[in-house]
């Protein structure tokens, strides 16, 4: 059989989180039960066997509640690539203890990269020592390790100075307006209008090379489909074998139009558009429903 080849896929196994943060793209939360099912657990990990993939990450929800899941299919990127590069999203409340630390990484194969999702709405009583305990393993273990953090308003970035020096990279990202963050337009307002910004509108959307695959809905390469909430285009933007992906209606458009591409063809929009994925949305749903 004829390998696939893709150069990055990501996988959410599940939306369950130990958190309910206010501002989640996902709506993730301790009690959601969108994850995959065993029939597509055993179908993704067929489909790994005999595709050739350079990196698979996994995210959620959190991906570490579901680690027998991550490590079944890390284990079967490794069948036509032993040297996958496998990453993690997280938000390091497994990390609590070193023991727990090393425990659940040491279990995931070819782990190449933890990325730690970290910010004032995810802060706890002990918020540095799960961190420090993630950071020690990894540089002990080769494997890279970086914060991403979202900021609510300015002073959020103050917070990244409550933590020790690290030595590690720190990612700021503006909160998007989607998710549980929908109704924070006002708390979002000194964010800049993407529309203010030519390069960003002149653009492509960047995530067209991607292969994400959500529980129950298939392979997508729009890593914000889910933040879209019209069951009704899924026709539009998943596939639910990954050989089919490239045949996705949404692929070609969005390939071939720019944001100020989508803009000029639509009627003046409800929302302020504060993200790039906020115009493709409105893009999208105005085909739908226009």
């Amino acid at each position: 059989m004829t390998a696939t080849r893709r150069l990055s896929l990501a996988i959410i196994p599940g939306f369950r989180c130990q958190l309910a943060c206010m501002h989640c793209i996902s709506s993730s939360s301790p009690n959601d039960a969108r994850e995959l099912s065993s029939y597509e657990i055993q179908t993704l990990a067929q489909t790994l066997e005999n595709s050739v993939v350079e990196s698979l990450s996994f995210t959620g929800g959190e991906p570490l509640l579901y680690l027998d899941t991550v490590v079944a299919l890390a284990k079967a990127a490794t069948i036509r690539n032993s040297e996958v590069a496998i990453k993690i999203t997280t938000n390091a409340r497994f990390a609590d203890t070193k023991s727990s630390c090393a425990s659940t990484l040491s279990q995931i194969p070819n782990l190449a990269s933890v990325r730690i999702s970290f910010d004032d709405l995810h802060r706890s009583s002990d918020f540095v020592t799960p961190i420090e305990n993630i950071v020690a393993w990894t540089m002990a273990h080769g494997v890279r390790c970086s914060i991403n953090a979202s900021a609510l308003n300015p002073m959020d970035l103050v917070l990244l100075r409550s933590l020790p020096s690290l030595g590690i990279p720190i990612a700021i990202g503006k909160i998007a307006p989607f998710g549980r963050a929908r109704g924070m337009a006002e708390k979002l307002s000194w964010q800049e209008d993407v529309r203010t910004i030519p390069e960003a509108l002149a653009g492509k959307c960047s995530a067209t090379e991607k292969a994400v695959y959500f529980p129950k809905r298939g392979w997508t390469f729009c890593c914000s489909a889910v933040t879209f909430d019209c069951p009704e285009m899924d026709s539009e933007f998943f596939a639910l074998r990954l050989e089919e992906l490239d045949g996705v209606p949404a692929l070609a458009v969005m390939k071939a139009l720019s944001f100020s591409g989508m803009i000029a063809s639509m009627l003046p929009m409800a929302e302020k558009p504060l993200h790039n994925c906020q115009i493709c949305k409105t893009y999208w749903q105005g085909l739908k429903h226009g």
